[in-house]
């Protein structure tokens, strides 16, 4: 068959550069046992844990090579170029019409039949070696991976559980079509669906008790980025509709507590992560708040004054930029590192000559950018410019601009305003009234005003507008950093979403106009 498109020479260097042959799971090792050098005080008996963990690990090595030869053999394209963020299309040069019929090689190989429908979603390597795992039985070992790992002394015990949850899902298909706003109403059919996943609903629930950090390494078995995404997605979603199932019936407590665990998903997606996780992270958060703003003239006092403090903690402990950019600049290093270490393998001068020049550079750049992002956005000034001209470096410098940094500032100004909000309700419910500053709310409603993360410095801004809805007037100083005086970010030609934020948009962040979307859009 022809699946091959010709090779550009540009290609075939960004192959050789960005080249990452990650594995998924350590190499196997010889038992300690059967080593002469080892002393019987030295030998540890494996636990159930660890042996399935083992077994696991050794499956899923032997699943990758597989797949790497199969894609080699049929593309042309030497193994060591071939890694798990390639694309199928983009990297590896598949034509489009042609990949039905690599999926059926691929089945045949490992004795499964890959539909017409599931084919489509897998778009890189990673997601092809995932895909094929989990049908042969891998994603089985999650239970044991997920048991030995529900310790909160284990920082990947959260991630476990939510990948377990997402493998429990019942009609997931139906879950993604189920429409959630403020109007929706919940339906006999979407009752059904959540009682189908209540095991899902109360393991995510468990995954939020105890510590989460993005699994990395070779170490823990993780579907690729994309695929794991999405899973948190749709329970993300589960959350949300499960609050609305709870509203629906009167349990306006438990209907926020489903809107803030969402948005604590969404945080937790965050640690240890990149900024691919940033983003998915911030899909989260923004539909559990896209509830909170419909529920917030529905909450009482103590209902109100619980979901204000639970959202300033889990903003007190959110992910910095400077953190996000940190994991994205060790993944980069990494795919730098590689070619490195296969420009050495191979003896190539030039190629080793290069590849440490584009390391050099690339650190120089990255240090310079997270240095800036651990100052207030405030103070950036201008950002740190790159200076080398390597292809690879210049691709991956594209992450380290001004405005994922906007988006991530954003993202905080959007909780600071709802947290506000909600205080104030609190606030009014109690005293029959709003107060004239937001420092009378602190020791009651809330523990401290949230700050403008937009602004130097001060809290978001705050005054009585008795012509307005609501009684008040609320907003950050957005990406301009001027106070427009609560004039909002109006983009008339963005139609629909004309109060949508971008990264440069000038005027004022306003609660209640500009936060109806779920988060800020990148552009540039």
């Amino acid at each position: 068959m022809n699946l091959i498109k010709p090779l550009s020479k540009p290609l075939l260097a960004a192959l050789f550069l960005g080249a990452l042959n990650l594995t998924f799971g350590r190499q196997v090792h010889a038992d300690p046992a059967s080593s002469p050098s080892k002393t019987a005080s030295q030998t540890k008996k494996k636990t159930p844990a660890e042996a399935g963990r083992h077994a696991a690990q050794a499956q899923l090595n032997r699943i990758s090579a597989k797949v790497k030869r199969v894609l080699s053999d049929e593309m042309g394209v030497e193994s060591q170029f071939i890694s798990a963020r390639s694309s199928l299309v983009g990297d590896l040069g598949v034509e489009p019409e042609a990949l039905p019929e690599l999926m059926i090689i691929l089945g045949e190989e490992f004795d499964i039949e890959i539909s017409t429908k599931d084919s489509k979603s897998l778009v890189t390597v990673g997601q092809v070696i995932s895909y094929i795992a989990r049908r042969k039985g891998v994603a089985g070992v999650l239970a044991v991976l997920g048991a030995a790992a529900t310790k909160p002394s284990t920082p990947f015990a959260g991630a476990h559980l939510y990948l377990q949850a997402s493998e429990s899902l019942v009609n997931r298909e139906q879950l993604r079509k189920v429409v959630l706003n403020d109007s929706s109403p919940v339906t006999l059919a979407q009752q059904r669906l959540l009682s189908s996943n209540d095991a899902a609903l109360k393991m995510v629930r468990q995954g939020l008790l105890v510590p989460y950090r993005e699994p990395q390494g070779p170490d823990f078995f993780s579907p690729s980025p994309v695929e794991r995404f999405e899973a948190f997605g749709d329970l993300s979603q589960l959350l949300v509709l499960d609050g609305k199932a709870k509203a629906a019936r009167g349990n306006r407590a438990g209907a926020v507590s489903s809107y803030l665990d969402s948005i604590q998903l969404g945080m937790d997606l965050m640690r240890g992560g990149a900024v691919v996780s940033m983003h998915a992270g911030f899909g989260c958060q923004g539909l559990g708040r896209q509830l909170l703003w419909a529920s917030k003239d529905h909450l009482d006092a103590k209902v109100a004054q619980e979901a204000a403090r639970r959202l300033q903690a889990l903003e007190d402990k959110r992910v910095t930029f400077a953190e996000i950019l940190e994991g994205e600049k060790r993944l980069d290093m990494a795919d730098l590192q590689e070619s490195l270490a296969t420009a050495t393998a191979q003896k190539e001068r030039e190629g080793i000559r290069e590849a440490r020049r584009a390391i050099a550079d690339f650190t120089k750049f990255t240090d310079a950018v997270m240095a800036k992002a651990r100052q207030p956005y405030a103070a950036r000034g201008v950002m740190p410019q790159l200076q080398s001209g390597i292809g690879q470096v210049k691709m991956l410098a594209a992450t380290y601009k001004e405005s994922t940094w906007a988006v991530a500032v954003g993202d905080q100004a959007q909780n600071a305003l709802l947290t506000t909000v909600i205080a104030l309700r609190a606030y009014e419910q109690e005293h029959g009234g709003l107060p004239e500053s937001l420092v009378q709310m602190v020791g009651t409603s809330i523990d401290k005003i949230p700050l403008d993360p937009f602004a130097s410095s001060g809290p978001v801004r705050y005054r009585r507008e008795s012509k307005r809805k609501g009684g008040y007037l609320l907003y950050s100083v957005g990406p301009d950093g001027k106070d427009n005086q609560g004039k909002p970010v109006d983009q008339p030609g963005y139609g629909r979403g004309r109060y949508t934020v971008l990264w440069n948009s000038i005027g004022d962040v306003v609660a209640g106009t500009n936060t109806k979307a779920n988060y800020f859009v990148v552009v540039g």
